[in-house]
């Protein structure tokens, strides 16, 4: 068995985009530990191929993040996945000890004085001394051609499994089943559109 530890402190929708990869890796390497934001804390602890999952968030006391750190501090992990660029991901994925550490190198330019200045989180300075494997994401307001963000994740994990992540692994309960088909059957729905608005909206 080998441990898997992934990081996805943001939105519900940044985990969903990452599900299958994470479920492949929970099959190949059989040991998973998720640490997830209060946003997408409840869909995460729901599903049961999830070894670990520990919730953080910004606004815990000190205390609180230090003993977060302290606990995952003594595992030795196979591989470490910095996806989500927060201050806390970045800062486990530095100092925890890790035979593998991948990560998503966000890159944001400025214009200071005409001139454009490009800006990376980590550093490309740390993202080259601390892990085996980076991969450049562009900010949205910065983009000149799309980026496909599923894509990019599989790129990343590619040297430890192949997958198109092309489809999410979502597990549903029993109840949010049977309250879907009730509504299904109540208004006839044969055919649906599913939109999904996010609070930056």
């Amino acid at each position: 068995m080998k441990k898997i530890l992934a990081f996805r402190i943001d939105r519900l929708g940044d985990y969903l985009i990452c599900s299958k990869i994470l479920h492949s890796l929970k099959k190949k390497y059989g040991h998973l530990t998720v640490v997830c934001s209060k946003a997408n804390y409840k869909l995460i602890k729901s599903q049961t191929f999830i070894d670990e999952v520990i919730l953080y968030d910004k606004e815990f006391p000190l205390f609180r993040k230090i003993k977060i750190f302290y606990n995952l501090f003594f595992n030795i992990y196979y591989l470490i996945i910095a996806w989500d660029g927060k201050k806390f991901s970045l800062l486990c994925s530095f100092f925890l000890i890790g035979k593998n550490k991948i990560v998503l190198v966000y890159k944001k330019t400025k214009k200071i004085f005409n001139i454009n200045f490009n800006f990376y989180r980590p550093s490309l300075y740390l993202a080259k001394i601390i892990y085996n494997k980076y991969i450049f994401f562009t900010s949205r307001n910065n983009l000149l051609k799309t980026e496909y963000l599923p894509g990019k994740y599989s790129e990343l994990v590619s040297e430890y499994i192949l997958e198109k992540n092309i489809n999410y692994h979502l597990e549903i309960n029993e109840h949010i089943q049977k309250t879907y088909l009730n509504y299904k059957n109540k208004f006839k729905i044969l055919e649906y559109i599913f939109i999904h608005l996010d609070e930056k909206w």
